[in-house]
């Protein structure tokens, strides 16, 4: 799970490029969370499985902030100002690395 999380996170970050205007699909990220709970829903270790369904679980979380972001059409008052999705994600993306992080200690060596 962390493995594919590592590749997978690769391909998606590979995938941006501004110059050509190209990003990953919400089909792309959806496919990355679908894949994290499989592997989830695969472990039954009591010390792994919490923190694996809880990292699927955002990854979920993250898709539906994707979606919502490429969705969103807003201009805000200030254009300064960070858009509605922002601050939620950055918060998400720190709870998923700070759970990734407690998966890898939790697990058996490698």
């Amino acid at each position: 799970m962390i493995d594919y999380n590592k590749s997978k996170g690769r391909i998606l970050a590979n995938a941006f490029n501004p110059e050509q205007g190209t990003e990953p699909s919400v089909g792309d990220y959806q496919n990355w969370a679908n894949h994290l709970q499989t592997y989830a829903n695969s472990i039954t270790d009591p010390d792994l499985a919490p923190h694996a369904h809880q990292l699927a679980d955002e990854a979920n979380q993250m898709v539906t902030l994707v979606r919502q972001a490429r969705n969103d059409t807003s201009v805000p008052a200030d254009p300064q100002a960070p858009p509605p999705w922002a601050e939620p994600y950055a918060k998400l993306s720190r709870q998923f690395r700070s759970e990734l992080q407690a998966l890898d200690k939790a697990c058996p060596v490698r």
